[in-house]
């Protein structure tokens, strides 16, 4: 196959999915060119090495990946993130027909339905096929966000979304509940296929403990929560920090760390002086051969989402990287994620978003045996193999497109009528 896959996030910038599908496909034998913008998540500033222009072509384990201009911002202030989305769709528009090659395919990777419209015409274009994979929700991520306000902009970009979802050849949510969504909307239940995140398990895996590593931190003896990924508004984030201060003297060997970036990141800090939460330490990102390190010393690691009605329908990715390394989860996310642990038997729930609640999650989990959260561990160990394996899943994947790549090319929009 030759497969063109527009993503507005690629290596080296810390969202491993799309450049994981690329080199995957190629590792089959296939012929991959990505369309992406120059690299500046999550800070919102080009990396360095990188100068923006009207485009850079690399070639990166077998994939050629071709970058377009942006205007880099990943802050909380709305109209510079919908600016940044916005260009990378004016640049994918009218540059990408021109720079992508030739393709069978083209597959827009989970991204704002901008670059759905600016795929769907590349495709129309080549007289190709179009996949759209949908690991969010339009417009219900940018009104929970707070992203985007008012009735007529949700209105529109949610036209925008169903006009692309009716159009795509195959569409591939992350869940089970993003599937009854995507149905709602009108596409047509053969064209729709689930397609959870994975965690590659040459990177994510069961590691040693490090007893250097536990000296240095001062966690000898200790009941570890380990987090690590984006400090962003809709992890919970505040919240586990308020739960560890609720629990400082009850649990004096209770330690919470928390590694990564993001826009909270800041405010968090502060919020844990101010609580005087002395058992919360924030650790800058680092790469996933590291975090493995970290994760290997949790006693649980926590994963949560805000309460939203679109966190009910999801299943975050950190769930797939968490099983791979087969630790018990305090997981602060309901609705599907929530059923997942409950049914597999792989930690605990919390009973709502409140730091009470997630408190009385930690004490739940840290007053098990120790077989009991040894049993956990091999149970997440399991379904992450059976369920939630890179290897897995890009079988899947090659599988769904080479036969979408057979079928005729469509030039009519079929939908389903309640």
């Amino acid at each position: 196959m030759r497969v063109a896959i527009i993503s507005i996030y690629y290596w080296p910038e810390p969202v491993p999915k799309p450049h994981e599908l690329a080199e995957g496909l190629v590792r089959r034998g296939h012929d991959v060119t990505v369309l992406t913008s120059f690299p500046s998540y999550p800070l919102g500033r080009f990396y360095a090495g990188y100068q923006v222009r009207w485009k850079q072509v690399e070639h990166i384990n077998g994939v050629r990946v071709v970058r377009l201009p942006v205007y880099p911002n990943h802050s909380a202030r709305a109209h510079l993130r919908v600016a940044h989305v916005l260009s990378f769709f004016l640049a994918v528009l009218c540059l990408a027909p021109w720079l992508s090659g030739k393709f069978d395919v083209a597959y827009v990777w989970g991204n704002p339905p901008t670059s759905g419209i600016a795929g769907w015409l590349m495709s129309r274009l080549r007289r190709a096929r179009f996949v759209y994979g949908v690991h969010d929700l339009w417009p219900e991520l940018a009104e929970e966000s707070g992203m985007i306000r008012g009735s007529i902009p949700l209105a529109v970009l949610g036209a925008i979304e169903q006009f692309v979802l009716r159009r795509a050849d195959l569409v591939l949510p992350i869940s089970e509940g993003f599937r009854q969504i995507v149905l709602q909307k009108g596409v047509a239940p053969a064209r729709v296929h689930v397609l959870p995140h994975w965690a590659d398990a040459r990177v994510y895996h069961p590691a040693p403990r490090d007893e250097t590593l536990v000296r240095q931190l001062g966690l000898d003896g200790c009941f570890v929560v380990v987090y690590a990924g984006n400090m962003g508004r809709l992890q919970g984030l505040t919240q586990l920090i308020e739960a560890a201060g609720l629990l400082r003297d009850e649990m004096p060997r209770l330690r919470v760390l928390m590694i990564g970036d993001g826009v909270e990141r800041d405010r968090l800090r502060e919020l844990a002086r101010q609580l005087g939460a002395s058992n919360v330490r924030l650790i800058e990102r680092m790469p996933p051969k590291d975090v493995v390190r970290f994760f290997a010393l949790a006693d649980a690691l926590y994963l949560g989402l805000a309460d939203t009605r679109l966190a009910r329908v999801s299943v975050p990715s950190k769930l797939a990287t968490y099983l791979a390394c087969g630790r018990p989860v305090i997981a602060n996310v309901p609705g599907e994620t929530a059923v997942t642990v409950e049914q597999q038997g792989i930690g605990v729930n919390c009973a709502g978003p409140s730091a009470d609640a997630i408190a009385e999650g930690v004490r739940s989990l840290a007053s098990l045996c120790a077989d009991a959260r040894a049993a956990m561990s091999r149970r997440a160990l399991a379904l992450f193999r059976t369920s939630f394996s890179m290897e897995t899943l890009l079988d899947k994947h090659e599988a769904l497109l080479q036969d979408v790549i057979k079928r005729p090319v469509r030039t009519t929009v079929p939908c389903v009528h309640s």
